[in-house]
């Protein structure tokens, strides 16, 4: 990182922290005079973190931050949810992912078909991204965790400085499982990205045509609206959760992408256990209720053996519409957002939330995207 994006990352940490608490909402339990210095302290790792991954590609305006309490085993802690308008300011042709396919695509010269073909996709793909999300604010959230020594009621312990070192990012699921802030994975490495992008398109083949023949007649007449899945995630993301009920037990995640998924067009299948429930908080299918982490059905298996979604191990191509799985525990989400570069997703269960940025570790997630 250059000196001169380094004054521009400072400069614009210092506005934050002296300027935008006027807009900033705290719980109840944080909001106390006493520790307005406090709360400039405990952000400044958050912002610089935010501005030192993300602020040569994003513009961020209008930040907010909201505080709340909670309890992991033995250990309290502050939740943190930034919720900032961040704006993609790279256009994504400027995309090394994009360029080394663009530039792939220049050696392949012994099928004009499958040329077409990527050709095709690939501009429709940075079309899509440019008319979507460059230059467009999208208010985003980033969801942190900081780690109390003691914790009691309207009142935290101080401490004269604070590092990312000891800082969380949340994952929203049953567990609330946590990732060290200081150990999540780079966001982009140009050189890798760009490599990654040659390397993919020109192991491209005849298969992709036929692949994509074979499933749409797997699955009929069928169609899905990508962007109609994302509005109602988008809209109903903090609306009241259907589950846990006082019948079903568990979280509402699966459900949640169920739903959004059937408002982009997935019929329902009540031989095939993929269905709502007929009454709020009642019992739906296995498969709509489910996420599918264990052995006996849920949302993802029947969405990828229906031929309606397959594994993307691309990231950059994952976009809105687009199933989010956890590895690592039982959670699903709906992404409703993908610009190439960053993944945000939206989710009920533990934590619901809206936009919010994927950052992965050692506990990642692996993504579904219609074919």
């Amino acid at each position: 990182m250059n000196n001169t994006f380094k004054s521009i990352i400072s400069t614009a940490i210092a506005i934050v922290l002296t300027l935008g608490f006027t807009n900033f909402a705290f719980a109840d339990n944080f909001e106390t005079n006493k520790f307005i210095d406090e709360k400039q302290k405990i952000f400044k790792p958050i912002i610089e973190q935010i501005y030192n991954d993300y602020g040569e590609l994003y513009d961020f305006k209008n930040f907010e931050f909201k505080t709340y309490n909670f309890a992991k085993g033995d250990n309290n802690y502050i939740g943190i949810d930034v919720f900032v308008d961040m704006t993609l300011t790279r256009h994504p042709e400027d995309n090394p992912y994009f360029k080394g396919e663009l530039d792939a695509l220049k050696k392949i010269n012994n099928n004009d078909s499958l040329k077409s073909f990527l050709e095709k996709e690939i501009s429709e793909r940075i079309r899509d991204i440019e008319n979507e999300y460059y230059q467009v604010p999208n208010r985003t959230t980033f969801t942190y965790a900081y780690k109390l020594d003691t914790l009691k009621e309207n009142k935290m312990n101080l401490k004269n400085d604070y590092s990312i070192e000891d800082y969380y990012y949340i994952v929203g699921d049953e567990e609330k499982t946590l990732l060290e802030a200081d150990k999540l994975n780079k966001i982009e490495d140009k050189s890798v990205s760009y490599e990654k992008g040659y390397k993919e398109l020109l192991n491209s083949t005849k298969e992709i045509l036929l692949d994509k023949n074979r499933m749409t007649s797997f699955r009929g007449n069928t169609s899905y609206d990508r962007i109609k899945a994302r509005d109602w995630a988008l809209d109903n993301a903090l609306k009241e959760q259907e589950y846990p009920s006082k019948e079903v037990q568990g979280t509402d995640c699966a459900n949640f992408v169920s739903k959004s998924l059937r408002a982009g067009g997935i019929p329902e299948d009540k031989p095939g256990e993929w269905y709502g429930s007929s009454y709020w908080g009642g019992w739906s299918g296995k498969n709509w209720l489910r996420t599918g982490n264990g052995t006996d059905g849920g949302v993802v298996p029947y969405m990828t053996n229906r031929g309606y979604f397959a594994l993307e191990s691309n990231e950059s191509s994952v976009s809105a519409g687009c199933i989010m799985n956890w590895l690592n525990t039982s959670h699903v989400a709906l992404v409703t957002y993908g610009d190439g570069t960053t993944i945000k997703y939206t989710q009920h269960g533990a934590h619901p939330s809206k936009d919010t940025v994927y950052r992965s570790s050692d506990v990642k997630a692996e993504f579904y995207k219609y074919q």
